[in-house]
């Protein structure tokens, strides 16, 4: 049920994200609400980690930083979005599963 959840979630911001971007002039608070969604789910990874937050709750990223968030790329401007280790290693996906099970 759980992972459901996280799918739609990830369709309703792939399918916000394209009427944003096909529109010539998208409204400004939209572009927000839109960064301000995919910003706080990496500030919640990153606090089941146990690693500093990176970026802010409401940032101030375009439409183009916050597909690159939602996608995995780094609307931050950090060499990389991807949790890491205390190594600075980024974590593998066997890795970041077993953080959530054991956390």
């Amino acid at each position: 049920m759980l992972l459901r959840f996280f799918e739609f979630d990830a369709w309703a911001n792939r399918e916000t994200l394209r009427s944003l971007e096909a529109m010539t002039n998208p409204p400004e608070r939209a572009v927000a609400l839109i960064a301000h969604i995919a910003a706080p789910q990496r500030v919640w990874l990153e606090r089941a980690l146990s690693l500093p937050q990176s970026v802010a709750v409401w940032p101030e990223w375009s439409l183009s930083e916050t597909a690159k968030e939602l996608s995995g790329g780094s609307a931050s401007g950090h060499a990389s979005s991807q949790p890491k280790t205390s190594r600075g290693s980024s974590l593998t996906p066997t890795q970041r599963d077993r953080s959530f099970r054991t956390g």
